[in-house]
């Protein structure tokens, strides 16, 4: 039998991050890259992390190319980056295309808009407050790169910010095989067990209902050892 809600009901924890070039060399990738959290009380549903990368990995992530992002490669040991995670407003969907293997269509809503520019804005402000020379914000024009905070503040408005333009990232796919009591609401049942099969489990994020704000990985090792000690007896 067919479940009506597989493959509905995805959150991904849209995410992305600024950059800075900061006056002396700081080597970002040493030590541990996601050190510090925050949470601002504005905005709740939007959690900042340290992060970064090397570059043989953080080339991918800075957003330009040939000269420009050769310029940028030379000072790597000079850059610093700070992330952010917004917690999902709507869901997405993967769909089984034939001749095809899946494609996933997902949207971000005006309401995770307006955290990724409070987020934006009051990282790349940081940034410039401890000395930073330049600030490469995520919004795909040629205009990304500010020098002072003045003109951050002059030139950066919510409309610069179009889910087209956005330069996002996913994290912590969730939901498309989500718990429920009944099979015409999700898949699996509070035990991870299929309504319609009764010897295949899904224990993994697809099962958990919907985006949790946070790190998913103790939620679901928790709901994963539940499950297991019921099979175990």
């Amino acid at each position: 039998r067919r479940y009506r809600a597989c493959g509905r009901n995805l959150s991904i924890h849209p995410a992305s991050k600024v950059i800075a070039e900061m006056p002396e060399s700081i080597r970002s990738w040493k030590g541990v890259p996601q050190a510090y959290h925050y949470e601002h009380p504005d905005y709740p549903d939007v959690k900042f992390e340290g992060i970064f990368l090397p570059s043989s990995l953080g080339s991918a992530a800075i957003p330009f190319l040939g000269r420009d992002l050769s310029e940028w490669m030379g000072m790597y040991d000079r850059l610093a980056t700070f992330g952010f995670m917004v917690s999902d407003s709507s869901y997405g969907r993967v769909i089984r295309v034939p001749g095809l293997r899946h494609l996933v269509r997902y949207q971000l809503t005006d309401h995770d808009l307006d955290g990724f520019y409070f987020a934006i804005k009051l990282i790349a402000r940081c940034f410039f407050a401890v000395g930073a020379r330049r600030i490469i914000l995520p919004v795909a024009n040629e205009g990304n790169v500010y020098t002072t905070g003045e003109e951050l503040e002059q030139r950066f408005r919510r409309e610069d910010l179009q889910p087209s333009l956005v330069y996002a990232m996913a994290f912590h796919p969730l939901g498309t095989c989500r718990f429920s009591g009944t099979p015409e609401n999700g898949v699996v049942d509070r035990l991870g067990r299929c309504h319609y099969h009764d010897n295949l489990y899904i224990l993994d994020g697809a099962s958990i209902p919907g985006p949790l704000g946070v790190n998913p990985q103790v939620t679901i090792m928790t709901f994963s050892r539940l499950a297991a000690r019921e099979l175990a007896k």
